[in-house]
């Protein structure tokens, strides 16, 4: 999936804050429109976690039209019907 246009933010999740803070954070984010996009970062997850906070997410962004990208894990990016962000040694 290619976006048509580059996101003009990206917002990435930091999910050592609260759970609720977190997620009032991206959906305030969120309204700003279609060009925020989110980035799923969760170095410290279980794949299990991992995948779960990805779906989540994605139902979110997808439901207001955000883009989504997943980063480094291009297994849960095509799950989640997601973009993915490698890092430079990805």
């Amino acid at each position: 999936m290619v976006p048509s246009t580059l996101p003009r933010l990206v917002v990435i999740t930091d999910w050592r804050l609260p759970s609720e803070r977190m997620r009032w954070a991206l959906t305030r984010a969120l309204d700003a429109g279609p060009e925020v996009a989110v980035q799923h970062r969760h170095p410290e997850a279980t794949g299990r976690r991992f995948l779960d906070e990805a779906r989540e997410l994605a139902a979110l962004c997808h439901s207001r039209g955000n883009p989504l990208f997943i980063n480094g894990r291009v297994d849960v990016a095509l799950l989640v019907g997601a973009h993915v962000h490698l890092p430079a040694h990805g």
